[in-house]
């Protein structure tokens, strides 16, 4: 049986720049929640086709949108949802989702992320990208150590924190270190402006909602583990407080910060952490559904592929467990040849990534094979998805470092939500 999906999508849009155009009836197709740059490639695709874009709004917190409201009141043939505000199963049972198992079945993903766009068995959307919703953070003398600080601090893999607890221990070691030996470097981002108890505090409410949601995306913070974090990261926040002189070298201003905070795309260098005992990795998938209703099946389903090859070359690595690294390289490495043709950028650089481009190699220019690896055996098999939305971990966590709030203020102003 042929495959369809993502290899036949990239190779046709690779290959051909365009996919062979399917009956369908009149009048535009309905996008509801567009995604990024989707709507150009696929009218690129397809010039004779028409769309209709029905965007989606901010609310007043700037957090969420009106896209529950939309989906269940609008007329849409196509959409993209995200996990942690509409589950499929919600609106399956609303009559509102039609079946893509025969369309995308084949795909092969993850287990947890196919689980994911499941229901009863029944593949009900299509991953496109994959964004984490807990704590994470960077290791600066891992991933090359760039500045020596592995050697200069006596730091190994080993000493790679993954709890709370563990942070805190990393922190005790780098400051029982003489100041010399310490000079030029600074623990943790946040130091210097008095944030990082906030920074801290807040990634772990969001990482703790992950974790601990119910079915439903509700979360109970009144428990000891909790509680128990929380007076972690009071401990931790104390210790960096009492170390707050700079420690410059003479003529520098620069401080090489050893633990950071990190982006949330998944297939960074970042080191994920855990609050319960067991490893999870909440993450929040973009999904794309047809209506069950729609007289326009084909176009949405073109839609869908347009995203899918659109995001593979960023996401597909951390929502596929088979995949082509070179095409996907390569084409990665076709967007930055064209970014730096419109951005007149001198024709040797050019010239250079053409050269590692045809070559299938490009060290520092894409995901390495042992990054993809990592993420591979340590990350794919601990996601869950849960819908518990966007937690505002900062405006709590603010207050209870502020004073503003005790342990069970803090736990009240999270569980009245």
């Amino acid at each position: 049986m042929k495959k369809r999906g993502l290899c036949i999508a990239l190779c046709l849009c690779l290959l051909t720049g365009a996919l062979p155009a399917l009956a369908q009836d009149g009048g535009a197709l309905r996008v509801l929640n567009d995604g990024w740059f989707v709507s150009e490639d696929y009218l690129a695709q397809y010039p004779d086709r028409s769309l209709e874009l029905i965007p989606a709004e901010y609310l007043d917190n700037g957090i969420d949108t009106n896209l529950r409201e939309l989906i269940f009141t609008t007329d849409w043939d196509v959409a993209r949802i995200t996990t942690d505000e509409l589950t499929l199963r919600e609106l399956d049972e609303a009559g509102l989702l039609m079946d893509l198992t025969e369309l995308f079945g084949e795909e092969m993903l993850y287990p947890a992320v196919r689980g994911a766009v499941t229901v009863d068995g029944r593949m009900m959307g299509v991953p496109t990208m994959g964004w984490y919703m807990g704590a994470r953070y960077r290791m600066q003398w891992l991933d090359g150590d760039p500045y020596g600080l592995g050697e200069k601090l006596g730091l190994t893999e080993a000493d790679e924190p993954h709890t709370y607890a563990e942070l805190y221990a990393l922190a005790q070691k780098y400051f029982a270190l003489e100041a010399e030996t310490r000079r030029g470097t600074l623990f943790f981002d946040g130091m210097l402006n008095g944030q990082a108890g906030v920074l801290l505090l807040s990634s772990f409410i969001q990482q703790y909602a992950g974790e601990f949601a119910d079915a439903e995306g509700n979360v109970d913070y009144d428990t000891d583990a909790f509680r128990d974090g929380v007076r972690q990261i009071k401990e931790l926040t104390a210790l960096l407080g009492d170390n707050l002189k700079p420690l410059y070298n003479e003529g520098s201003t620069t401080l090489y910060m050893l633990v950071s905070d990190a982006a949330n795309h998944p297939l960074g260098n970042e080191t994920l952490f855990s609050v319960g005992t067991e490893r999870k990795v909440p993450m929040r998938l973009e999904v794309w559904v047809m209506n069950a209703q729609t007289g326009k099946a084909d176009e949405a389903a073109d839609y869908i592929r347009a995203a899918m090859a659109g995001s593979a070359p960023e996401f597909a690595p951390a929502l596929y467990e088979e995949y082509d690294y070179v095409a996907l390289l390569r084409a990665s490495l076709d967007r930055d040849i064209e970014a730096q043709k419109e951005q007149n950028e001198a024709q040797s650089v050019i010239d250079e990534l053409i050269r590692l481009r045809d070559a299938g190699e490009a060290e520092g220019r894409y995901y390495s094979r042992e990054q993809l690896e990592r993420y591979r055996t340590e990350v794919a098999p601990y996601l869950i998805f849960p819908s518990c939305g966007y937690v505002d971990g900062w405006t709590p966590a603010n207050s209870y470092m502020k004073g503003k709030l005790d342990m069970d203020g803090l736990i009240a102003e999270l569980n009245n939500r």
